[in-house]
Order: C-alpha cells, then structure tokens, then sequence
C-alpha cells in the first residue's frame, strides 16, 4: 500500500464544485490538512483551494480556510477522528511517511474521496480580521 505526498488525484469534476462531486486525494494529503502532517505547500495549497473555492496565493491566505476544511473532512470522514495525533517527526521523513502507512493501514485506503465545502460553510473571514472590521465599524 503505497502512500505519497504528491496529491496524485483522480479528478471527477468539472470545473464548476458542486458539493455533491468529489475528487480524490492521497491519505497523505487529506492527513496534512487533519493532522497537520507535513506537506509540500502547493499541494496542501490545492485541497484546499479545492475545498474552499477559493484562490489562496499564499500560505497565510490558508489561515481561515483550514479549519472549516478540517472539520468537513472529519464529518465525510468519521474515522479520519480515529487517527492519532501526529508526533514530533523532526526532520525524520522516514518516520513521518511510515506513520502515515500506519493510518494507511488503520484506515484500508490510501486515497478518500473529497467533497468542496457546501456553500452555506464558507465564511472564511479569520478571527483578526472580524476584529479589524468591528474596529472599523
């Protein structure tokens, strides 16, 4: 059972998300945005921007979007709950890749399929920047 930090996805979309179609994403992937296991920036950035629907040039621009991700992965994916929190790897890419073989493993899959978030839960306005609005107002 293979894992790989590449997105490696299979695309069932059309352009347009709709929160009734999917793509599938690597463990590996759904795992950085759940569990915060490290990831390479652009494809982080790309289940994310996936999700969202929203266009996110750089990594501060995740900030608001990553949780609302996080929680809908846990609700289309109730045992993504039943994973482990993530150690410390350090620098140790060995360690980090084998601790996701083991969710692999845990989980019988190394690809989930993902949904966008529906439209209705995409208020990404982060914490600060709801208070430098109401200071505004």
């Amino acid at each position: 059972m293979g894992l790989s930090r590449t997105p490696d996805q299979e695309t069932t979309l059309t352009d347009q998300h709709d929160a009734d179609e999917a793509r599938t994403f690597s463990l590996y992937m759904v795992l950085a945005v759940t569990h915060g296991l490290p990831s390479y920036g652009s494809h982080y950035r790309d289940i994310l921007e996936f999700m969202s629907g929203e266009t996110l040039p750089s990594p501060s621009s995740s900030l608001g979007v990553t949780e609302p991700c996080r929680e809908w992965l846990h609700e289309q994916h109730p045992r993504l709950r039943d994973v482990p929190p993530r150690p410390d790897f350090g620098d140790d890419e060995q360690a980090m890749d084998a601790w996701a073989a083991e969710q692999a493993t845990r989980l019988g899959t190394t690809h989930l399929p993902v949904r966008p978030l529906p439209a209705d839960r995409r208020d990404f306005t982060t914490p600060l920047k709801r208070i430098v609005a109401a200071l505004d107002d």
